[in-house]
């Protein structure tokens, strides 16, 4: 049996898509400057009930979590952009967020089930690429508020991903 195919010469031939907004692109002209890891501790100031985890079985790397309210983390850092790492799980916690003083949102890493090891580690729990260019500082406090269903106030962090202009 021989299979046909119409060849198209137009893009106009395609079907059009139904969407009508308009598109973005995620991270428009930035690009990654540096990370910052927990195990660089000289880099990031705790204040407070933070305990070191490991999930461990090859992944070595090293979170911090918060336990407590008020419990604080601060970094300075340079560039137009910030993108925080760390985990989800049922135990997650909510967190005010702000840069260079001013509150920019409230966070919550509550997940409806134990996240495990691949789950939802090393997720983006918080960014901010509309900075101007130049030195900034972080401040992560951890709220007495969280999720109803949430067992606990932990904010686990494993990395800063800082971001310039391209």
């Amino acid at each position: 049996m021989e299979v046909k195919y119409k060849k198209i010469k137009y893009a106009s031939e395609f079907k059009t898509p139904k969407f009508k907004g308009k598109y973005e692109q995620a991270y428009p002209n930035k690009v990654m400057s540096y990370q910052v890891e927990m195990k660089d501790r000289d880099k990031w100031t705790l204040k407070g009930q933070w305990k070191e985890f490991v999930y461990g079985n090859g992944d070595n790397d090293l979170y911090m979590i918060a336990t407590s309210p008020n419990d604080r983390l601060e970094l300075e850092f340079e560039g137009s952009g910030i993108s925080l790492l760390g985990s989800w799980n049922t135990s997650g916690g909510k967190a005010d967020i702000y840069i260079d003083d001013k509150f920019v949102k409230t966070i919550d890493v509550y997940f409806r089930e134990e996240a495990g090891k691949y789950d939802v580690n090393r997720a983006h729990i918080f960014h901010d690429m509309n900075l101007q260019p130049g030195k900034h500082k972080l401040t992560l406090i951890v709220s007495s508020q969280r999720h109803p269903q949430s067992t606990g106030h932990n904010i686990w962090i494993q990395r800063a991903v800082i971001y310039k202009n391209n």
